[in-house]
């Protein structure tokens, strides 16, 4: 006597075999996930990549929709480059020529040692002598920390070199992955109705509606989202750059308009907090110019 028929026997096979495969995508991703990564940026890509690729296929071949979109994407990048990076590049290091130096560093911070020797100086003799023995306390009690933990310095230097090995491995392989991405990519999108027919073999025929209507409305709304994400932080960028720009031909000197309008482009896709920390640097900028500019 059979406790189950052969469908449900099938039907079961099929589960634990999706369940397993399920597990092991888990622990690939856990255990390779440096490998893994390139592979989720590009089934990002090629969900955002679809709408594109399916309406273009309206008047060409699918390979060749999969090309157009891909020297669409091509050519916004190299205009990206061409007009955004440099400038951004150029105002990055001249903040970091800005920042103060080591030299500079070094004097205040010997200036302050000296305040401090002046300040030690001028209180009376039974302060002086209990602050010095709290300080030479403390760094007696600092050294003999070091001495004791000194085998686990050793031992966190040669974990350092083992990890920093492990780091260009994992590098290498990361670029590897990268340079793979646009093939995968490729025959992903080439191949998407064949893996929504093979989905649809997996699903009962009387889940099959409830299933993809499921579908349709998570991929309306998340497509939604990021589309809607991805205008935002440009909108916001470009009005960023636009405002500051219009403001130093006014006359005010605000400098780094392009990383600016970076930052505040990238912030704004932070919910809540986005826009706020957006806005410091500029507004501190602005201060450094007077409390107008920075309104």
């Amino acid at each position: 006597m059979t406790i189950f028929t052969p469908a449900q026997i099938r039907r079961i096979a099929r589960w634990l075999l999706v369940a397993v495969s399920i597990y092991f995508v888990g622990w690939l991703i856990s255990h390779a996930s440096s490998a893994i990564t390139p592979f989720v940026f590009g089934g990002v890509l090629a969900y955002l990549f679809l709408p594109l690729v399916n309406f273009f296929e309206r008047w060409m071949p699918r390979w060749l929709a999969i090309l157009a979109v891909y020297l669409l994407t091509f050519g916004t990048v190299v205009a990206a480059i061409a007009f955004v990076i440099p400038p951004l590049i150029a105002q990055i290091a001249e903040l970091i020529r800005a920042l103060p130096d080591i030299a500079t560093i070094q004097r205040e911070a010997n200036r302050l040692l000296d305040e401090y020797e002046q300040l030690l100086a001028s209180l009376p003799p039974a302060i002086q002598s209990e602050v010095q023995s709290a300080i030479a306390s403390a760094t007696s009690e600092g050294l003999g920390t070091l001495r004791a933990n000194f085998v686990n310095y050793l031992q966190g230097i040669g974990q350092f070199l083992i990890n920093s090995v492990l780091s260009v491995v994992n590098t290498v392989t990361f670029l590897l992955g990268f340079f793979l991405v646009p093939f995968w990519l490729f025959y992903v999108l080439m191949d998407q109705r064949t893996g929504r027919d093979y989905l649809n073999r997996l699903i009962h025929p009387r889940l099959r509606a409830d299933f993809w209507a499921m579908i349709s409305i998570i991929d309306y709304d998340l497509s939604g989202y990021l589309r809607g994400q991805l205008i935002l932080g440009t909108s916001v960028g470009l009005a960023a750059w636009i405002g500051l720009t219009a403001l130093n031909m006014a006359g005010m000197k605000i400098p780094y308009t392009v990383l600016l309008a970076v930052v505040a482009g990238v912030t704004e896709l932070v919910p809540v907090i986005g826009p706020i920390i957006g806005a410091i640097p500029a507004i501190l900028l602005g201060l450094a110019d007077s409390p107008t500019t920075a309104l």
